[in-house]
């Protein structure tokens, strides 16, 4: 199946927060294995194609990456991703701090 392919991150890249394929205006729907949206990349009828590209997460570092039915194999673009520093730990400024205890109130 030409219409998807698989991406394995860096071992430091903890978790993919968005993926751009090459071609697309939008990021790519991320999702689970476990998702309908994943079960419907199966089917030239149900997989997100020209509206918009679909990315598997996993786990592990781990993606697949969905397109066009009918394109070129999609390829990555641009991939933010939560990445573990070298030394192991993350250093996060007071606004950082702040946005974490807004996000979790």
């Amino acid at each position: 199946d030409h219409s998807s392919c698989d991406l394995y991150m860096p071992a430091r890249a903890i978790r993919a927060a968005t993926v751009r394929l090459r071609g697309w205006r939008a990021d790519a729907l991320m999702t689970t294995p476990e998702s309908e949206a994943a079960a419907d990349q199966g089917s030239p009828y149900g997989r997100a194609g020209r509206c918009r590209p679909v990315a598997v997460d996993h786990g592990g570092g781990h993606l697949t990456l969905y397109g066009d039915y009918d394109g070129d194999r999609p390829a990555a673009e641009r991939i933010t991703a939560v990445v573990m520093p070298p030394d192991g730990e993350y250093l996060l400024t007071a606004a950082m701090l702040h946005s974490l205890a807004e996000c979790c109130n």
